[in-house]
């Protein structure tokens, strides 16, 4: 692709450092390219006397115009002349791009060595990834939580996305779609191969540009030979980001080119199982063996909301006993976030935890439960779905979602619910929070005998007539009815004064006098039609009201006959 890009070169004098003894100042230049900005020195002297800071440029009355123009103007067309060079190699450049071969080509004319390589893509990934590493075996050692939540799950996901974007380099590199998915069965060989090779496709961090992000995820989601979804691709993209941020902080690159990426795919909304498909999972007979252990540790995730990864490690030092009450629970660091969760043994908990006491499968590995590969879990559980005639895709992470909406209906507050289930804050759990028809019923149902009488009428003149309403009506009316016979006459006896002093006026008043009067006389006519439309009104109302407490009183009457 034809670079298009342009490059501005702007001069200034460093007026902060004029030497005394010549009053001369170095020279320094301003690259722009694409709204990015890069200083550099020119390595040369300007008398301070003789530069127009307007024009930014040497003023022609300078002893030494022609040598030092001449030096300025060479300085230029070699920035130029790097700034081609680097068009032809690469589709995007950056200032610093430009300074740095400028300062590589003047420190080899110098005989200086040259300097460090540039830092490349899958470099960044190694540093962050290996300090990662050490934060976790650090607190494996200590036994410290870390408060950036750095566990072996996300050191997992990190490597994970590494092996992605070697795939997706090796690719541009060679034009074929690397088959490192687990489905195609490749050799620990042939996976080796993309590793050990991972330099070769490995680009610099400066040729990054923003189509990066969009190249990437097209690969992702399109090319690869495993495609991942919308959610897994936007995954690795956010992943990414944070390793060039990370390039950024240690000042390996001077701006990310993915800092204006967001998640484009929109999480699902995932709807937990409803307490009958609940139901026909515990009750089902005639399973297979293999089935019927997944089925288990399904139900088993169902009311403890433990994830697939924690339950496959739970064993009987994660079993404690609540002294007071000695009430029996399961606790256990969350492998995601390193946060405590704490679940009390429920009876079906209980029961499946007997069951499998004396496995010999859970007795060989030191486990409560016989759980299967993640793999096979999820496979197991979609044939689950099909023996019980489960209209809906069963798959490890439901369980936690219908344990959330379990617990929620029956009471269990957000911030019980986010300790159960091990999340760093309350707005996790709130993802989990899925409102429904059950829960709405549930609420409504204790104030429907407030809301209806015995014949399912609405109760709404029931308030009406109650003592209490009557006494405040009463003070009401007494207090800010403005309607009273007096105040009836006031406005009639205004208008009246006012007719009279326009009549008295008339002989001698101006017109201004006049159409002022009969503006007030208008006025108050207005004011008194107002008043007396309100008085129907209110008496109008008042009448409604006392029909409708002598209906509910003859409906009572009826109903106590």
């Amino acid at each position: 692709m034809l670079n298009t890009q342009v490059l501005h070169i702007n001069y200034r004098l460093r007026e902060n450092k004029i030497s005394k003894k010549t009053g001369c100042a170095p020279l320094e230049c301003r690259l722009t390219i694409s709204g990015q900005d890069a200083d550099m020195s020119t390595d040369l002297k300007i008398p301070f006397t003789h530069w127009d800071p307007k024009a930014k440029q040497l003023s022609t009355t300078c002893p030494d115009y022609e040598k030092l123009q001449a030096h300025i103007l060479n300085f230029g067309n070699r920035i130029n002349l790097y700034f081609q060079i680097l068009q032809i190699e690469h589709e995007y450049i950056t200032p610093e791009m430009v300074r740095e071969l400028y300062q590589a080509k003047r420190d080899a004319a110098k005989g200086t060595p040259p300097p460090k390589q540039h830092h490349t893509l899958l470099q960044a990934a190694d540093s962050l990834i290996d300090e990662f590493e050490e934060r976790v075996n650090e607190r494996k050692k200590t036994g410290i939580k870390s408060e950036d939540g750095d566990s072996e799950e996300t050191l997992k996901q990190w490597k994970s996305t590494k092996l992605k974007l070697i795939e997706y380099l090796a690719y541009i590199k060679t034009k074929k779609i690397p088959k490192l998915d687990k489905r195609y069965r490749l050799t620990p060989e042939q996976r080796e191969e993309y590793l050990t090779d991972a330099d070769k496709y490995d680009i610099p961090l400066n040729d990054i540009q923003p189509i990066f992000e969009t190249n990437f995820r097209t690969y992702l989601t399109v090319t690869r030979s495993g495609v991942l979804q919308g959610l897994a691709a936007d995954k690795q993209l956010k992943s990414t980001k944070q390793i060039l941020t990370y390039a950024v902080e240690k000042k390996w690159l001077s701006r990310n080119p993915l800092e204006n990426f967001f998640c484009r795919t929109k999480e699902k909304d995932v709807i937990p199982l409803s307490f009958l498909q609940v139901e026909i999972l515990e009750q089902k007979t005639g399973l297979v063996d293999r089935l019927e252990r997944v089925r288990d540790c399904f139900i088993f995730e169902i009311y403890t909301g433990f994830a697939f990864q924690d339950i496959e490690a739970l064993n009987e030092e994660n079993i404690y006993c609540e002294p007071i009450t000695g009430i029996l629970y399961l606790s256990k660091e969350r492998g995601k976030t390193d946060i405590e969760e704490m679940v009390p043994i429920l009876p079906p908990i209980a029961r499946l935890l007997a069951k499998y006491k004396n496995d010999p499968y859970c007795i060989q590995n030191n486990v409560l439960m016989p759980v299967l590969s993640n793999s096979c879990y999820n496979g197991y559980l979609k044939e689950l779905a099909i023996v019980c005639n489960l209209p809906v895709i069963l798959h490890t992470h439901l369980a936690r979602h219908t344990f959330a909406f379990i617990m929620l209906s029956f009471g269990v507050s957000l911030e019980i619910l986010s300790k159960m289930m091990g999340h760093a804050s309350i707005r996790s759990t709130q993802k989990y929070v899925k409102v429904n028809i059950l829960m709405i019923i549930n609420q409504v149902l204790p104030i429907t005998e407030k809301m209806f009488n015995d014949l399912g009428q609405l109760n709404f003149y029931r308030k009406y007539t109650s003592p209490e309403y009557q006494r405040l009506y009463k003070t009401y009316t007494t207090k800010f009815n403005i309607l009273t016979p007096e105040q009836q006459q006031q406005p009639q006896a205004a208008a009246q004064q006012q007719a009279a002093r326009q009549a008295s006026l008339m002989p001698h008043a101006t017109d201004q006098q006049k159409a002022e009067a009969k503006e007030q006389t208008l006025q108050l006519l207005q004011s008194l039609q107002m008043l007396q439309t309100i008085q129907q009104q209110v008496i109008k109302q008042q009448q409604d009201i006392q029909q409708a407490i002598q209906q509910q009183q003859a409906i009572f009457q009826q109903q106590a006959a």
